[in-house]
């Protein structure tokens, strides 16, 4: 089975910088290259060049291996059980890692990721070239491929769920815990595998908490008036989304509904501009443009406009000021604009947008409106 033609232009770019073949040993890449999913931390290597592939790890990781990527050439495994410990995984890998590389002598340098190398790969390499390939691997995954933006969509297709879930059971008295916790209840019941909500950049605030932008869900309960803002980092599939909604126990004053309309206008004039050719700082000066001029002060807007998604919950591109990168078709990121005033309420609104060749295409399907219980 030949390689997927999505890897030539990778390894073609290896070849600009001097690199012979690649040897990818980051848990990430494994995955983005070739959709292996590695459990734990236990070391395992793929060498490509444009006509084969080989897997090194142990027994069980070489076996996923098979079934994700069945173009891959040659396996150099080796046995393991936890049991046998950290020292016996280590030595069995630098074996492998060995028997491998015999068959690839014919190598004079190797395209590597120089932040993760594990040692045992460093010492079976030994004084060979290498060359760092990370940025190349990176820039690649800037522009996605249509597969890995349906697996975005699905992941923001949980996060739907969840907001749906939240608005169902949301009430006076109920801990923004207990709300985190039928979020993912939601994301749970429609999807078809685990999915993993990324407490690290995930926000549950309500009342006062709020204007502080986002934190940790606790056990702090809501109260009749209050506002409740979840921002769900989502991954699915291997991709995350991150989207997030505002929710009130009643209806809202006059200040806290001009505040959310004007994020929504800010979200809508950020999705009429995306195009190829756009740089991401004037995509922030349209979004941000929007809060300026409808009287909140830069203090109370003092964040991103938004920031790529996809293997990372946030990496590039970044909309922020200034930023002359240019928007590329494929580019998967959100938009968050965000008002935060103390003794009023904050709030934020964010959803996540693909570049397309005209224009893009927005991924959630729940409402943008403020959603309003009463």
């Amino acid at each position: 089975m030949p390689l997927p033609d999505w890897l030539f232009p990778i390894l073609d770019s290896a070849v600009r910088r001097g690199a012979d073949a690649l040897l990818i040993t980051s848990p990430v890449h494994l995955f983005y290259l070739a959709g292996i999913h590695l459990p734990g931390s236990r070391p395992a290597a793929l060498l490509l060049d444009s006509s084969r592939a080989e897997f090194v790890g142990c027994e069980d990781d070489a076996l996923s291996a098979r079934q994700a990527a069945p173009w891959l050439t040659h396996f150099s495994e080796f046995p393991y059980h936890p049991r046998q410990g950290a020292g016996a995984l280590l030595e069995g890998f630098e074996r492998a890692m060995a028997d491998a590389l015999q068959r690839w002598s014919a190598i004079s340098c190797w395209g590597v990721e120089a932040g993760h190398l594990p040692q045992a790969a460093g010492r079976v390499l030994g004084p060979a070239l290498t060359v760092d390939v990370t940025e190349i691997i990176l820039r690649a995954r800037l522009r996605k491929r249509p597969d890995e933006i349906a697996r975005v969509a699905a992941a923001v297709s949980c996060n739907d769920t969840a907001f749906q879930a939240v608005a169902g059971a949301i009430r006076a008295g109920i801990s923004e815990l207990e709300l985190l916790g039928q979020a993912f209840a939601g994301m749970c019941r429609a999807a078809e595998e685990a999915p993993f909500l990324n407490l690290a950049v995930s926000d549950a605030v309500s009342g006062p908490r709020t204007w502080e932008i986002g934190g940790p869900a606790t056990a702090r309960r809501l109260q009749p008036g209050e506002l409740f803002l979840l921002d769900i980092s989502t991954r699915y599939q291997g991709y995350f989304a991150d989207t997030t909604r505002c929710f009130i126990l009643g209806e809202p004053g006059a200040e806290l509904a001009k505040m959310h309309r004007t994020l929504e206008e800010a979200v809508q004039a950020g999705q009429e501009a995306i195009r190829p050719g756009l740089r991401a700082g004037e995509l922030d000066a349209i979004v941000r443009g929007i809060v300026l001029g409808a009287g909140y002060p830069p203090e109370h807007f003092p964040h991103h406009v938004g920031h790529g998604i996809g293997l990372a919950p946030q990496e590039d591109p970044w909309i922020v000021p200034d930023n002359d990168q240019m928007l590329e078709e494929g580019m998967v990121f959100t938009l968050e604009p965000g008002i935060y005033i103390p003794g009023v309420g904050g709030m934020r609104l964010e959803d996540n947008f693909v570049v397309t060749a005209n224009g893009c295409q927005a991924l959630s399907s729940y409402p943008r409106r403020l959603t309003v219980l009463t």
